[in-house]
C-alpha cells in the first residue's frame, strides 16, 4: 500500500505571514493539532503545532495577532513521497517521534498529510500499534 492510497489531500493551511491567531483559530476550527504552513507557491516550508504555539508564543509573551506563523513554526517539517510505500511513513514517524508527515508528489510540490490515524485506518493494526509505541517513549529511552 502507498501513502498516497491512505494520505488525506484535502488539507487546509497557512501562509508564513499570516498571524499565529490566524493559525490557532483555524486549527481550532478543524480540529486539528498542527497545520501545514505553504509559501505563495503551494509549496510547504514548515509546519506549525499546538506545541510550537504553547511553547513559542505563549511561554514568551508574544502577541498572537502581531507575530507572524513564520516566527515560531517548526521549520524543515519532515515529508515523505505519496509513491513511498506505507512502511516507510511508519519508519519516519518512528524514528522522529512525529505522528504526521507531509507528503509530496515527485517534483516536490505538497499534496497532503499522512498520520497515524490515517495509517490505523489503513494498514495492518501491528503496524499502527508499533509507529505509536515508539513515537510515546521518552527519548531517553532511545
Amino acid at each position: 500500500m502507498k501513502i498516497k492510497d491512505v494520505m488525506t489531500a484535502a488539507v487546509e493551511f497557512v501562509h508564513p505571514g499570516d498571524p499565529v491567531k490566524k493559525a490557532a483559530q483555524k486549527m481550532e476550527r478543524i480540529n486539528v493539532g498542527e497545520i501545514p504552513i505553504l509559501d505563495d507557491e503551494l509549496n510547504a516550508v514548515g509546519i506549525l503545532t499546538d506545541r510550537d504555539i504553547a511553547v513559542r508564543l505563549v511561554a514568551t509573551g508574544m502577541d498572537p495577532e502581531q507575530t507572524a506563523v513564520q516566527k515560531i513554526m517548526t521549520k524543515s517539517p519532515l515529508f515523505c513521497r505519496e509513491d513511498d510505500p506505507l512502511q516507510e511513513a511508519a519508519e519516519l514517524m518512528k524514528e522522529h517521534q512525529v505522528r504526521r508527515l507531509l507528503v509530496h508528489d515527485d517534483e516536490g510540490k505538497f499534496t497532503g498529510v499522512v498520520s497515524l490515524g490515517d495509517i490505523a485506518l489503513q494498514a495492518k493494526e501491528s503496524l499502527s500499534a508499533d509507529i505509536l509505541k515508539e513515537i510515546s517513549k521518552p527519548l531517553e529511552e532511545k
